[in-house]
């Protein structure tokens, strides 16, 4: 069957939330560089992904501050 529309579950106020409780928040499988910058954009401590060379490659060049 259908299951529906998704659930967001990583937004601003579930990263707000738990940074309140001083809780690190870490997003898994992110593949998508358009989608790791949205994360970051809300505030997420940490990405893991399957493509270390591409978000390498591709957060070296941009504006964004990450360790990796």
């Amino acid at each position: 069957g259908k299951l529906g529309r998704p659930v967001p579950v990583l937004t601003a106020r579930f990263v707000q939330l738990a940074h309140a409780q001083g809780l690190a928040v870490h997003a898994w499988t992110i593949n998508s560089t358009a989608e790791a910058e949205r994360l970051l954009d809300l505030g997420v401590d940490g990405i893991i992904t399957d493509e270390p060379s591409t978000m390498r490659s591709y957060f070296d060049r941009s504006q964004y501050s990450v360790r990796i």
